[in-house]
């Protein structure tokens, strides 16, 4: 019914700490916002062809299923999965930021990484009025615990970065997962863990 629908969305604003009624965020701004918190990815037009989606985590929420459909780009996701692991990953990163253009798609920025493709990308973002940014951006692994990336190629805006996944339970598979060294495991027992650390070390 309409009041339900009402009453779900009074909740959604309540969760992201935001009210419509005070004009700061847009609607579109405060789904955006509420993904964000979610982990959600959107892909634009701007980044479609940029991931694959197990960079963008869609494989441990549930949003790619490996036994059914045919697509464009299949084999290469399939193998990622059965065969390998990825480099990158989605985090959720916050940063303050008053001059720099940045976008979906924008490039991250580290002096430690190696790569002709920079650190990372921006997936998604939100700004505050304060100048205050949320985003969803794919970002190297390798550079994670070295926490040492930015936002700007001069290297002087530093992404603070917050992994979405370290301990996630699938609530649609009621499935306990780790990631350990950058690959996902399933994990119900304490002594899974430590095979699992033993085979990913």
């Amino acid at each position: 019914s309409i009041d339900s629908i009402k009453e779900l969305t009074d909740k959604l604003i309540a969760s992201a700490g935001q009210s419509l009624s005070n004009n700061v965020l847009s609607k579109n701004e405060l789904w955006t916002q509420l993904d964000i918190q979610a982990g959600i990815p959107s892909i634009t037009e701007k980044t479609y062809e940029a991931f694959v989606p197990q960079m963008v985590n869609l494989d441990t929420i549930g949003g790619v299923n490996f036994k059914k459909g045919c697509y464009t780009g299949q084999e290469i996701v399939a193998r990622m999965h059965y065969l390998g692991k990825p480099k990158r990953l989605m985090y959720k990163i916050e940063f303050d930021n008053d001059a720099i253009e940045i976008d979906e798609g924008s490039l991250l920025y580290s002096p430690d990484s190696k790569s002709s493709q920079g650190a990372g990308n921006i997936v998604s973002l939100i700004k505050s009025p304060e100048n205050k940014f949320s985003a969803l951006a794919v970002i190297e692994i390798a550079l994670i615990e070295k926490n040492n990336v930015y936002i700007d190629e001069a290297c002087t805006v530093k992404a603070k970065i917050i992994d979405l996944l370290e301990e996630l339970r699938l609530k649609n598979m009621n499935i306990k997962i780790k990631r350990i060294n950058g690959v996902w495991c399933e994990i119900d027992t304490q002594q899974d863990l430590e095979i699992a650390k033993k085979i990913f070390k």
